[in-house]
C-alpha cells in the first residue's frame, strides 16, 4: 500500500493530477493518519491546477475579445481573408490565440502597405508594381495559416518580408521621380535603383539585399521629397511607436508634410511649417484651409472630432450633470 500511495498508479497519472482511489471501491481517499502528508501534497497541488486553469481561462476570454476587435478593423475582402485564421475548428488555447493576436498585428501592417502600393500604382503605372503586389497577395495567405505558435523565426522571417516589401514600393516609387528632382541625380543612381529593385523582387536572401537597400533608400531621400514618396511602412510604424500617438493626431500642410498634435489632438495656435515654410496648425481648434487631416498615418477614415460630435457631447455632459 506505501507503494501504491507514493508511486504512479497508471500512465496517466503523470499528467493528471488526483487524490488516490481505494483499490477495491474507488473510493478517494482523503483521510488516513499514516498517509496524511500525501494526501495534503495532492490536495495542494490540486488548487494550484485550479487556479492554473482559472488564470488560463481568463486570458483565452482576453485574447478572444482582443481577436474580435482587431477583426472587425479589416474591410471588404481582407476581413474574408482573416476569416479563415479566426474561425478554424482547433480547440482555442493561449498558445493558439496569442498567435493569431501576434498574425492579426503584422496583416494590419501588410493591409496598410497594399493601399500604398495600390495608391502609387494608380498615380504611376500598374504593371511596375504588379510583382509587389503578388507578393504581398502570397505573404497575406502565408500569414492565416493557422498555427499553435507564432515564434521568434516567424516574427523575423515576417519582419524581413515586410522590410522587403516596404522597400521596393519605396524605390519603385522613387525612380518614377528621381529625374524629375533636379538635384543632380545622375545615370549611377537610376542603374543603382533598377539593379536594387530587381534584387528585391529576386529569391535572394533577405540577410544579403536589405542592408543594400535600407543604404539606398537613404541616399534617395536626399534627392527626392519624402511627401512625395511617403516613408516606408517600416520607419513610419517605428515613429509612431516612439512618439506614442494615436489616431486623430497627425495633420499635413499644404504641401503634404505630416505633423502631429499633442494633448487635446486639435489646433490652437498657427505656426511654420519647418520642411516648406507654410502654415500648419490654427486658432480657434480649427485648420487652414489648406491643412488636411492624414488618415494614412493610423489608416482613419474620418476626422477624430467635428461640430456634430462637439454638439452631441456637449449635450451629453449637460444632460448627465444638470439631468
Amino acid at each position: 500500500m506505501d507503494e501504491y500511495m507514493e508511486g504512479h498508479s497508471g500512465e496517466d497519472e503523470k499528467t493528471v493530477v488526483q487524490l488516490k482511489t481505494c483499490p477495491s471501491c474507488q473510493t478517494p481517499i482523503r483521510r488516513n493518519q499514516r498517509y496524511v502528508n500525501i494526501i495534503k501534497g495532492t490536495l495542494s497541488d490540486i488548487e494550484k491546477a485550479k487556479l492554473k486553469v482559472s488564470r488560463n481561462g481568463r486570458r483565452v476570454k482576453e485574447l478572444e475579445q482582443l481577436i474580435f476587435s482587431m477583426q472587425s478593423r479589416f474591410q471588404g475582402s481582407d476581413r474574408g481573408v482573416v476569416k479563415r485564421l479566426t474561425t478554424g475548428s482547433l480547440v482555442p488555447s493561449e498558445g493558439r490565440l496569442s498567435a493569431q493576436v501576434n498574425q492579426l498585428r503584422i496583416m494590419e501592417r501588410v493591409v496598410r502597405l497594399e493601399k500604398l502600393v495600390r495608391s502609387d500604382a494608380a498615380k504611376y503605372s500598374p504593371d511596375l508594381y504588379d510583382q509587389v503586389l503578388r507578393a504581398i497577395h502570397t505573404f497575406k495567405e502565408w500569414l492565416v495559416i493557422p498555427r499553435s505558435c507564432f515564434g521568434q523565426q516567424e516574427r523575423q522571417d515576417s519582419d524581413d518580408e515586410m522590410k522587403r516589401l516596404s522597400m521596393s514600393r519605396f524605390l519603385i516609387t522613387a525612380s518614377q521621380l528621381v529625374d524629375s528632382a533636379g538635384k543632380g541625380t545622375s545615370a549611377d543612381m537610376n542603374m543603382r535603383l533598377q539593379d536594387i529593385i530587381r534584387r528585391l523582387a529576386s529569391s535572394e536572401k533577405h540577410e544579403s539585399v536589405l542592408p543594400d537597400a535600407k543604404l539606398l533608400v537613404e541616399e534617395v531621400k536626399g534627392h527626392v521629397s519624402e511627401s512625395k514618396t511617403g516613408a516606408c511602412d517600416e520607419e513610419r510604424v517605428v515613429f509612431l511607436e516612439a512618439t506614442g500617438l494615436k489616431q486623430g493626431h497627425w495633420y499635413k500642410c499644404k504641401e503634404g508634410h505630416v505633423y502631429a498634435i499633442g494633448e487635446c489632438v486639435r489646433p490652437y495656435e498657427e505656426v511654420t511649417c519647418p520642411e516648406c515654410g507654410g502654415s500648419i496648425g490654427e486658432a480657434a481648434q480649427s485648420l487652414t484651409e489648406d491643412n488636411a487631416f492624414a488618415p494614412e498615418m493610423y489608416d482613419d477614415e474620418d476626422l477624430p472630432w467635428s461640430e456634430e460630435s462637439d454638439h452631441e457631447l456637449a449635450l451629453k455632459l449637460d444632460k448627465e450633470l444638470n439631468g
